[in-house]
């Protein structure tokens, strides 16, 4: 019966295709579809004040509303530290103005409707404002200090520090985005300021006087360029920005600016270990093409048949016809003053890494052959110019390109030129293009994704290994190195505290339970979650909270873990992982530091009697696996607090926990109270009703923790 099903199936399958190649073509099917029409560029008045500032003039009496972008020269590829460039172009706007500082700048604008912007680029700062046209004489003077007389406000400059310290902790959490960072750097060079990364000590070392620096030496009137865009009159707005700019002046010589050496990529095999993610990521290409090449018409054409959307080359093979992966593609991006990359790109099950690999670059290879299709040839032309139109439909729009093309001294219609030159593009040019552009014996190849990977690249060639590890930052406080007194000291302390804390039985202790509340303060405000929990000890915890959104489990299994609330799981992020598993070090007043101390797996360091929160304490150092960990040893012989560094959402920090309520639990003593602390500040308060040590696992937990 199934086979008579399957056969009919075949039947109705063949019988509709038939059909369709046989019936009379639909009315909007006729539809013949005219050329694009050709971009209309807007009228424009251009003027150069006495100080060398050009502004360009844009009338759209369309929409009240009135911008401005403005660049100026100077970014990453021109900063003297590391991380300068874009630090300045957070708090340039943030740190406010000589008139008034950044809150009140924030009210000021709000109260408006209107918004400035700063950032910055490898090349520029950008500087943008929005208003409604009748606010204009209030926020173009504002405007204008932020050229003039930005402030850099210390505590704007402490927040975006701490952002950027965020940001770094995170790096790492989201493969894809680490994926092209990694491959950025195997393109031009990790110490490239086109793909070098910013660490926590180079952020540490950035201050405001880094800041006034790079204002001084790159804003200047004569490397500025402003758009002025929307509802206004000329006269009247050339009359404002030489009342409130044109004064403006830079007395201190033009910087030099010079050029970014690009060595050519080398051809290698390079993997990234991350056990957190179900995929392997692949990356790969080399360098490409400046966007006023000669050849980057063709090229666009080229990459777009290739690797560029759902008809793609790329697509078709590894995702349509192989099953391989959901996504798969290439591109060549340019850049306006640099060569660009050519990059491929892929994700598949850790099995089929290596097919997924070769069929990408079986096809680049098939490009260099032969002759695309003239089907391909216009699907891929068609594509570029049906998105063409939407990147200038707007007078906006028009005026930010030029704004740029005058910075980097393109034709003001280079859009146009380059839309011609690839309607012009025959099949020719792109075979001729691939035999020139595309060398996959040079091709750097990156693959991100679990560990067993790296054995089946080696099968390819020699096989490089990435470390994405984090640098920790430089330690604020130096402890002095172990002497054989001080190490004696702090081994008699802790053989006191162990004694105290219950030796006999903590050398016994397998397992702990809780039951008890949470309270956990986070940027988005305080909560308090009743949970249950049980730690088998070293490296086993198993959590239930209920939290205000619903309850939630954590579950750590040695190299693995995830949260799962709703029937969502969501696995923990491999660097976080490792971190989590060392707290636990930590909990319950240090009671496995204490049974690896009784197990003689480490060593105390005596340092010497420190105050911490108002009690007397002997601060005794251990070092457990490369962490340095300061233990507060209270005149009862137990653990007061325990110092170390952890990751938090605004970076690694040294976090205190304070431990009281200490209590026998079978002959131990346990807290059974204790809070963490961000310098002043309680971030978690842990408070515990119940306290059981060695007790029969539930077979659901012992099930989930991988213990049967």
């Amino acid at each position: 019966m199934k086979r008579v099903l399957i056969a009919v199936g075949i039947v109705l399958v063949f019988s509709l295709i038939i059909f369709s190649q046989n019936k009379p073509l639909r009315d909007f099917e006729k539809v013949k579809i005219p050329p694009l029409n050709p971009i209309q560029f807007p009228e424009y008045e251009k003027i150069e004040l006495g100080n060398g500032l050009k502004i360009f003039f844009f009338e759209n009496k369309e929409i009240p509303l009135i911008k401005i972008n403005t660049i100026i020269r100077g970014g990453k590829v021109n900063e003297d530290k590391i991380g300068q460039a874009d630090l300045f172009g957070i708090v340039l706007r943030s740190g406010g103005v000589k008139s008034m500082d950044g809150d009140k700048v924030d009210e000021f604008l709000e109260m408006r409707g209107a918004s400035i912007e700063s950032y910055s680029t490898d090349a520029y700062l950008m500087i943008s404002a929005s208003m409604l046209k009748e606010n204009k004489d209030e926020i173009i003077p504002l405007f204008s200090e932020f050229l003039t007389s930005p402030m850099f406000q210390e505590e704007k400059i402490e927040l975006a520090k701490t952002k950027m310290r965020s940001q770094i902790s995170r790096r790492n959490d989201e493969v894809m985005s680490l994926s092209r960072r990694e491959f950025v750097k195997l393109i031009y060079g990790k110490d490239s300021p086109y793909a070098r990364q910013i660490e926590y000590d180079d952020v540490d070392s950035l201050n405001r006087e880094d800041l006034e620096n790079f204002y001084k030496k790159y804003f200047r009137p004569d490397e500025t360029i402003i758009a002025v865009i929307g509802d206004f009159d000329t006269k009247e707005m050339k009359s404002l920005f030489e009342k409130y700019l044109g004064n403006w002046v830079n007395k201190n010589p033009k910087p030099e600016y010079p050029s970014v050496k690009i060595p050519e990529t080398k051809a290698s095999i390079n993997f990234i270990e991350k056990n957190d993610v179900e995929q392997s990521t692949i990356l790969l290409g080399h360098l490409g093409l400046k966007l006023d090449d000669p050849d980057y018409p063709a090229i666009n054409v080229l990459s777009e048949i290739l690797g560029g959307g759902m008809a793609s080359r790329i697509f078709t093979q590894v995702r349509t016809l192989k099953g391989l992966a959901y996504g798969a593609g290439g591109y060549m991006i340019p850049a306006y003053d640099h060569q660009g990359t050519f990059y491929f790109y892929t994700s598949t099950k850790p099995e089929t890494t290596i097919e997924a690999l070769k069929t990408v670059l079986d096809e680049i290879k098939k490009i260099k052959a032969e002759k695309v299709t003239e089907e391909e040839l216009r699907r891929a032309k068609d594509g570029y110019l049906n998105g063409f139109a939407f990147e200038f439909d707007s007078v906006d729009k028009i005026a930010r390109r030029m704004l740029i093309y005058h910075f980097y001294n393109y034709p003001e219609n280079f859009n146009e030129i380059l839309k011609s030159k690839i309607e012009k593009v025959g099949v020719e040019d792109v075979l001729n293009a691939a035999k020139n552009h595309l060398f996959e014996e040079k091709f750097a190849i990156l693959v991100v994704g679990r560990k067993e990977i790296k054995e089946k690249l080696e099968s390819l060639g020699n096989v490089n290994v990435i470390d994405i590890a984090i640098p920790e930052p430089k330690p604020k406080e130096i402890i002095p190195e172990p002497t054989e007194e001080t190490l004696k000291q702090g081994n008699t302390i802790l053989k006191n505290v162990l004694i105290a804390a219950g030796e006999k039985q903590i050398k016994k202790i397998e397992n702990i339970s809780t039951e008890g509340t949470i309270s956990v303060k986070t940027p988005m405000g305080e909560f308090s979650m009743n949970q249950k929990g049980t730690i088998v000890y070293p490296d086993r915890v198993y959590i239930e909270l209920q939290t205000p959104m619903g309850n939630m489990e954590q579950v750590l299994k040695g190299n693995e873990g995830y949260m799962s609330m709703g029937g969502q799981k969501k696995r923990i992020p491999e660097n976080r992982l490792k971190e989590t598993v060392t707290s636990l070090n930590y909990s319950f007043g240090g009671l496995q530091i204490l049974k690896d101390f009784s197990e003689g797996k480490i060593q105390g360091q005596f340092v010497g009697e420190k105050e911490i929160k108002g009690v007397k304490t002997k601060l005794v150092v251990i070092r457990n696996n490369n962490n340095l960990v300061k233990l507060y040893i209270g005149d009862d012989n137990l653990i007061y607090a325990i110092g170390s560094r952890q990751t938090t959402e605004t970076g690694p920090k040294e976090l205190l926990q304070v431990f009281t309520d200490y209590r026998d639990v079978k002959g131990i003593k346990v807290p059974f109270s204790s809070k963490t602390y961000d310098g002043d500040e309680v971030k978690e308060t842990e408070d515990y009703k119940t306290v059981s040590v060695n007790i029969d696992i539930p077979e659901a937990v012992e099930n989930v923790l991988g213990l049967k």
